[in-house]
């Protein structure tokens, strides 16, 4: 018998469960700084947008530094320089905004964009529909096009040591390895 349990939580989170055997293996985002002796297969990247409420006031900026002085949501630890809202400002040679609200939860997070002037890095899949109770954000969110480059989201599986999962754990493994090998090289075929 096997069953399955997903749980969502930053990256730093779901290394601290793997580390402490809580956890089979994880998907997650971000590699974050301290990976060392785990086990990481690269999955895919989605590509990383900025993007504000429909109708804010920065909508049509398109430099990086004019949002600077702007109040930022990001779901990561400011602290995480791997953290694709810190990388955004380092690609750029820029310094971080000093206004920054920090909400792990992905789907407060996004609430908040949508009911205030705040400005948010994110993934382009969140601004499609599949948001627990939020919708299709395309149509309430904005992608902000930057003559910067946004970072990608590369999204891994890691576990301790595959030859620790057990037959369930590995078999699934294995599943989404080839699930997303799969999809995204069908998605990328001309």
């Amino acid at each position: 018998n096997a069953a399955l349990k997903v749980l969502e939580m930053r990256p730093a989170q779901l290394l601290q469960h793997l580390r402490d055997g809580l956890l089979d293996f994880a998907l997650t985002s971000q590699v974050p700084s301290h990976a060392v002796g785990l086990d990481w297969q690269p999955l895919c990247r989605i590509p990383g947008v900025v993007a504000v409420r429909k109708g804010h006031p920065l909508q049509h900026v398109r430099s990086l530094r004019l949002f600077q002085e702007a109040q930022w949501i990001s779901v990561d630890s400011v602290a995480d320089t791997l953290s694709q809202f810190n990388q955004l400002f380092a690609s750029s040679a820029l310094g971080r905004p000093r206004r920054v609200f920090e909400c792990t939860a992905m789907n407060l997070a996004i609430k908040m964009l949508l009911n205030s002037d705040s400005v948010m890095v994110a993934s382009q899949g969140a601004l499609g529909p599949g948001l627990v109770g939020l919708g299709d954000m395309v149509r309430h969110l904005h992608p902000v096009e930057l003559e910067e480059s946004v970072p990608d989201y590369s999204v891994n599986i890691v576990c301790v040591n595959r030859s620790y999962l057990t037959r369930a754990a590995g078999l699934l493994f294995n599943q989404l390895q080839s699930g997303f090998a799969e999809e995204h090289s069908t998605s990328n075929a001309p």
